[in-house]
């Protein structure tokens, strides 16, 4: 019985240090955590998170739809794709004034396009260094 207890015990100390967010070395030492590279039009960007953690992490599920209007017209409807990384984009905010702002920093893109008008479409940006979501309204 007292084998088990120190089994359990053993167990649970291991998944708690398994569970946490550092690395450390042999020395018993935090490593700092390894960031992510994302290649785009063959230049390489550090960035905090992959684009798949940075789909997850946000719930940018990439989803399409196509709808046919008439015998040979189709309408798609995208959301969530990955437009790549920008510097420094523009952004039109919805509420607030002034509406175009100039955010500074490296983005990842995220487009999505509906279809209830040709100009309503949103982009999430994604800042590469911080993970920080900015969001970026068109349309009516």
């Amino acid at each position: 019985m007292f084998k088990t207890r120190r089994l359990g015990l053993a167990v649970m100390i291991i998944g708690l240090f398994a569970t946490l967010p550092i690395s450390l070395n042999q020395f018993g030492t935090e490593q700092p955590a390894k960031a992510a590279t994302i290649t785009y039009k063959g230049k390489h960007y550090h960035s905090k998170y992959t684009v798949r953690q940075m789909r997850k992490r946000y719930h940018l599920k990439y989803r399409k739809k196509t709808l046919k209007i008439s015998s040979n017209v189709y309408n798609h409807i995208v959301w969530n794709r990955y437009a790549g990384i920008v510097k420094n984009p523009t952004i039109r905010r919805e509420r607030k004034m002034p509406m175009f702002i100039k955010i500074h920093g490296t983005y990842a893109a995220f487009f999505s396009a509906y279809v209830e008008a040709n100009f309503n479409n949103k982009t999430a940006f994604i800042n590469l260094k911080t993970g920080k979501k900015v969001m970026s309204h068109s349309g009516w």
